[in-house]
């Protein structure tokens, strides 16, 4: 939690928008869906938007059941992910990969 945390703050100024990577993730138990509700507070807190990238189908789906996807953009594939980071030149992407 504290990587992630210090990470956002000492990138967070001026960006827009949050963009989590989580191609190579494993494993997430609650505890890492309790990250991303206090990323998500501290996020919508600075006017921002969160976003997750790379996310398997069964992470997507805990996202959709907890509604979580109401107030993260998920997107499906990282070229596209890529293409908008690019023209927007306003992204910031972290690796979360804990548990």
């Amino acid at each position: 939690e504290r990587a992630l945390m210090d990470a956002y703050a000492a990138a967070s100024p001026g960006v827009r928008a949050i963009v989590l990577d989580f191609a190579d993730l494993e494993y997430m138990n609650s505890g890492g869906i309790g990250l991303l509700v206090t990323l998500l507070v501290r996020v919508q807190r600075a006017g921002q938007r969160l976003h997750a990238n790379g996310l398997s189908e069964h992470y997507r789906q805990i996202l959709a059941l907890t509604r979580l996807d109401e107030a993260i953009e998920v997107y499906r594939w990282s070229r596209r992910l890529a293409g908008d980071a690019r023209k927007k030149n306003a992204f910031l992407q972290f690796l979360y990969k804990g548990g």
